[in-house]
């Protein structure tokens, strides 16, 4: 067990600097020797927490914001403690109940150190991480769902969480919170939202990321379309005007030649019929889009340039 023993102050700055930690060679509470080998698995991963700037010190130094660095030695050190020695005191804990609960508390620990340099786990997550991970085991000893405070969570907590509560069965909420952080991530990443759904093309909130993704890069949304995939089929047979336009036009072979007017296609100012007319005659296609104003916003005026010919590459952009 670790123990907070003093913190450093600069008088004239007023801030608070940096806690100094020592190691006590035993806890302040009497441990189960079946249980020994949980609080040190969970003294060694907050032992690891002090390392992980790289300095043989007791000194916890993962973010640039001194404030930030101390909530996280109250929180993974202090607090931490003092759960350890609520649950192994804790009279109404069956022994496994609490074998459970210090392995979770591990988990929690090590998922924290494993990912606090990653974009969406900032160090400064430790208190509501912490305080999340009370309120699943809250539930998780009365075997409720943990998909609620999943829910109500950061992606970055609610990932950590989730590898908290599955050993030695997962809670019974482990699944549709794997669904929930899968949302949370693509909220973050949408560019990333097609390549996610293309392996989880039946989440039943596909349809609402398709949008979110299509509108974010018509260029993918075409390109999923027209597949032939589980999702390619889902993206077709949306209910929302612009993705069930791109899906019907990547259906057909002349779907590039559509795509410059997708707007006005979207608006009933023009059909699919007035540019199978003009889209073997490069000339016409190219009058054409002139005068539908190209019917989408490009990123620059030559992006047309060789379009209909098989030389250009433009981007796409739907007008709002």
């Amino acid at each position: 067990m670790i123990k907070i023993v003093r913190f450093l102050l600069i008088p004239l700055t007023l801030i608070l600097v940096r806690p100094i930690f020592a190691q006590t060679t035993s806890p302040a509470f009497k441990v189960q020797q079946d249980r020994k080998l949980w609080h040190d698995n969970i003294d060694k991963e907050q032992k690891r927490l002090l390392s992980l700037d790289g300095r043989a010190d007791e000194v916890i130094q993962v973010s640039k914001d001194d404030n930030v660095n101390l909530q996280i030695a109250d929180v993974m050190i202090r607090q931490v403690d003092l759960l350890q020695e609520k649950i192994e005191m804790d009279s109404s804990l069956s022994a496994q109940m609490k074998i459970k609960n210090l392995r979770s508390l591990e988990a929690m620990i090590r998922g924290y150190n494993n990912n606090y340099r990653k974009k969406d786990f900032p160090p400064s997550m430790a208190p509501s991480l912490f305080d999340a991970f009370v309120k699943a085991m809250q539930y998780d000893r009365i075997n409720m769902s943990i998909e609620t405070v999943i829910a109500e969570n950061s992606y970055g907590t609610g990932k950590i969480l989730v590898d908290c509560f599955l050993l030695p069965v997962p809670n019974s909420g482990v699944k549709n919170s794997r669904e929930i952080l899968i949302r949370k991530y693509c909220e973050l990443h949408p560019d990333e939202i097609f390549t996610i759904l293309s392996a989880n093309p039946t989440l039943t909130y596909a349809d609402s990321l398709v949008i979110i993704g299509g509108k974010k890069n018509i260029r993918k949304l075409y390109d999923y379309a027209s597949g032939t995939s589980a999702l390619s089929y889902r993206i077709r047979n949306s209910h929302d005007s612009l993705i069930m336009m791109v899906g019907k036009i990547a259906s057909s072979k002349s779907g590039q030649l559509y795509l410059p007017f997708l707007d006005n296609l979207i608006n009933h100012r023009i059909t699919i019929a007035d540019i199978d007319r003009v889209k073997d005659n490069n000339i016409l296609y190219y009058k054409l889009l002139v005068q539908n104003a190209y019917g989408l916003r490009c990123k620059n005026a030559s992006s047309f340039a060789g379009y209909g010919t098989g030389n250009g590459s433009p981007d796409y952009h739907v007008a709002e």
